[in-house]
């Protein structure tokens, strides 16, 4: 077992890498079916969501029901998965199915077929990253990394050796297949969540349950 002069330059070694590492960026998601209408989004609106698309006529109050199609695994070259394996991925998948249905549930009926008054959302998962082991949890208890992720919790940034989740949202009139909202989003727990920190997964588990959250507030 390490000491707490070991842990202590453990944690100060691994943030040297993590600050050498390339930032992990969302990209623009070129082989989605919305490429085409996804422009950098405008100042001020939501920094999770790089590049988007509204059409400016949309009524969102007319939808009462909502097809929510099987989530897309993203086959892209500019997918961010690293090292993750295909179990990760049906985990991760498994999650942002289950945690857009919870929310969408709180004001859409939930529906197998196309129809009136109905959106139709399409989920596809474009990357993730994983917590580092026992290391992501420490940065969030122990002082040295404790004041660093506080730093960063003002910031609403990203915590050191959290993992976070990267996805896309297309939502079509389901009448007619017409797009009505497209955005990539890039989504991450406090910097000093320790539950979300616990599993190598967590960190993506929390940002789906929050993305959901998030996207019942943007159809409005």
């Amino acid at each position: 077992m390490l000491s707490a002069h070991g842990t202590a330059a453990l944690l100060c070694a691994a943030f040297v890498l993590a600050g050498c590492a390339t930032p992990d960026r969302p990209l623009p998601r070129t082989a989605l079916a919305s490429a085409a209408d996804l422009a950098p989004s405008p100042a001020g609106a939501d920094p999770r969501q790089p590049y988007s698309f509204r059409a400016s006529d949309a009524r969102w109050n007319d939808y009462t029901r909502v097809l929510l199609q099987p989530v897309v695994l993203y086959a892209g070259a500019d997918a961010q998965f690293g090292d993750a394996s295909d179990d990760d991925k049906r985990q991760v998948m498994a999650a942002l199915r289950s945690s857009f249905e919870a929310a969408l549930r709180r004001r859409y009926t939930i529906v197998d077929e196309p129809g009136p008054r109905t959106l139709k959302l399409r989920l596809t998962l474009t990357g993730f990253e994983k917590n580092t082991p026992v290391l992501a949890t420490l940065t969030k208890v122990l002082p040295i990394g404790l004041i660093r992720n506080s730093i960063k919790s003002a910031y609403d940034e990203q915590g050191s050796l959290s993992g976070s989740l990267s996805y896309a949202v297309e939502v079509y009139d389901a009448s007619n297949d017409r797009l009505l909202r497209a955005f990539v989003a890039k989504r991450y727990p406090g910097a000093l969540n320790i539950g979300a920190s616990l599993g190598t997964l967590d960190a993506a588990r929390t940002a789906a349950r929050d993305g959901g959250l998030a996207l019942l507030d943007d159809l409005r």
